[in-house]
């Protein structure tokens, strides 16, 4: 097959689904306006380290994420972490890494900015684990407060629910 210089490499990232965690990749070369045929594609993850490539006739790649950040063992810094699942139902998970014991407020906020659950509590070194049940808002801030620690994350949900009361409640270290 002949080589070919590809001026502009289109890439099409197309979601499953809002709840999926599986992307597809599909590529196509366009140069001068015309569409090539693509003898092989290099595929380089710059962020985390990787490569692989993608031989003619195979153009589409899925990847599947465990939705599972992953923690050196020597953790050092604070950190909240995204949700998960996020959008999500009824229910998520958040996780914390406290990088030294200190007393923290954890506010969950609609759009309107009304606080709408809190957590308060001294916490010790360690990954901890909370749970929040969402109320009638599509759509939440966290904010993690201590002494020394100010972070936030946007929290979206799929459906409103009849629930009047959400809550954070504490799960554990973990």
């Amino acid at each position: 097959m002949k080589k070919t210089t590809v001026i502009i490499l289109t890439i099409l990232i197309s979601f499953v689904s809002l709840k999926a965690q599986q992307i597809a990749l599909s590529f196509t070369a366009n140069h001068t306006c015309k569409y090539v045929e693509l003898d092989s594609i290099l595929i380089e993850n710059l962020t985390q380290g990787g490569d692989t490539t993608l031989y003619w006739n195979d153009t589409v790649l899925y990847l599947t994420f465990s939705n599972i950040d992953i923690i050196k063992t020597e953790q050092t810094d604070f950190r909240v972490f995204q949700n998960y699942p996020n959008p999500f139902e009824t229910e998520t998970n958040i996780d914390i890494f406290i990088s030294e014991s200190d007393d923290f407020t954890i506010n969950v906020y609609d759009l309107t900015g009304r606080q709408i659950a809190q957590y308060q509590n001294n916490l010790d070194y360690g990954m901890h684990n909370f749970t929040f049940r969402a109320g009638s808002s599509n759509t939440y801030i966290l904010t993690v407060i201590s002494g020394q620690y100010l972070q936030h994350i946007k929290m979206l949900q799929f459906e409103q629910t009849e629930n009047t009361h959400p809550q954070i409640k504490y799960n554990g270290i973990s």
